[in-house]
């Protein structure tokens, strides 16, 4: 027999990213990490060295970053909350400090292909060994993600396995270096953050409607 405060507990781990804000919110973050590498001209006006990166990247990802919680904040309080009727914890839930984790280490190895290859990023050009190696990087993060969420949205690993194929693509065809390369590669994952956060919207906005005066 059910217990029903039980119930209760797990019931905001069933409307966990069911409306895709946190992939949109990802989708921003890589937008505003792509956007340091369109501003060359912005380095001109910083310290030279580290320091002037840090504060470009302080600057350019930190706008999209809040205005990423913003937008979690107003889909949850206008379209996800009046269909499930989920109330937001005052404590983080475990599964939530589970999925942190995860994605973490998914960024931890995707750094760590990066800092692989890093010393190779220097020359005019790459082998292709090396920039599938680097879309593997791009890719692996939402690779995790996608399969944390498989058993509520199956098609995300398949969203994954084509942003990785569309990398590869791109290692193939785009000319130049790394470094040509990777920006719209970053892009390009970006937008691929992005598609799935709406597809993942859409899917819920089909699926539900918003809870009536007196539903339960």
């Amino acid at each position: 027999m059910s217990d029903p405060l039980q119930e209760i507990i797990r019931r905001p781990a069933l409307y966990e990213n069911v409306d895709g804000t946190l992939d949109l919110y990802f989708g921003l973050m890589l937008t505003g990490t792509a956007c340091i590498c369109y501003l060359p001209e912005l380095m001109r006006f910083l310290p030279p060295g580290i320091a002037g990166y840090l504060l470009a990247m302080l600057g350019v990802i930190t706008l999209p970053m809040l205005f990423g919680v913003w937008l979690r904040r107003m889909v949850r309080k206008y379209i996800t909350y009046p269909r499930t009727g989920y109330i937001a914890p005052r404590r983080a839930l475990p599964g939530k400090f589970r999925n942190g984790v995860l994605f973490v280490v998914g960024l931890s190895v995707a750094a760590a292909l990066l800092a692989s290859v890093a010393g190779l990023s220097r020359s005019d050009t790459a082998s292709l060994a090396v920039r599938i190696l680097l879309a593997a990087a791009f890719a692996f993060p939402y690779a995790v993600f996608a399969i944390r969420y498989r058993s509520r949205q199956p098609w995300k690993p398949f969203a994954a396995a084509a942003m990785l194929a569309g990398l590869v693509l791109m290692a193939a065809l785009v000319p130049g270096g790394v470094e040509q390369w990777s920006r719209p590669a970053m892009l390009f994952t970006a937008c691929g953050w992005f598609l799935s956060g709406f597809v993942t919207l859409w899917l819920y906005l089909r699926a539900t409607r918003a809870l009536t005066a007196g539903a339960e």
